[in-house]
């Protein structure tokens, strides 16, 4: 059924999840492409999805990617969709590594559907987000920072379908 919630998988695939428009200086989703290229990366079940973006942007990340050195199969691109909704809860975690935001609704739409979400400390970001509570709320927009929360994420898998409840 559409838009019928599925549970937070802590088993299996890490499926993770962006989404926003593509913008490097606002959006920051470069940032997640280099974290996800650390070394600890390689051998873990994941796959990141970034909906939403299209065009010009589409091409771009998928360049980045391949900088990065990123398999194909590990970050997919869904350009976009009338029901976004649906692709959220096929997913596990938001991760919205924005340097530029405003009050992200797309924060609140997944927040809603019971994904917790990690983000950065700019724009609304910090009135929706409780570190360790609602999700993971990063120290800066630095990438350090971003991959030290990113890692705690993945160490706190066990935690997920509890974070998105909260």
């Amino acid at each position: 059924k559409k838009n019928e919630a599925k549970p937070v998988n802590i088993n299996g695939k890490a499926r993770f999840f962006n989404v926003a428009r593509f913008s490097p200086v606002a959006k920051g989703q470069h940032l997640l492409l280099e974290a996800f290229a650390s070394e600890k990366w390689r051998d873990r079940d994941w796959q990141v999805s970034f909906i939403g973006v299209s065009g010009f942007g589409k091409t771009y990340l998928e360049k980045m990617a391949t900088f990065f050195g990123l398999a194909d199969d590990r970050i997919r691109i869904i350009e976009h969709t009338e029901n976004v909704l649906d692709e959220m809860i096929n997913h596990d975690v938001l991760l919205m590594p924005s340097m530029a935001e405003g009050t992200p609704f797309a924060m609140i739409e997944s927040m809603a559907a019971g994904r917790p979400a990690l983000g950065t400390p700019v724009g609304g970001i910090g009135e929706l987000l409780i570190d360790n509570k609602t999700g993971w709320f990063c120290r800066s927009v630095d990438v350090k920072d971003i991959s030290d929360k990113l890692e705690e994420v993945w160490q706190q898998r066990s935690e997920w379908t509890r974070l998105g409840k909260n």
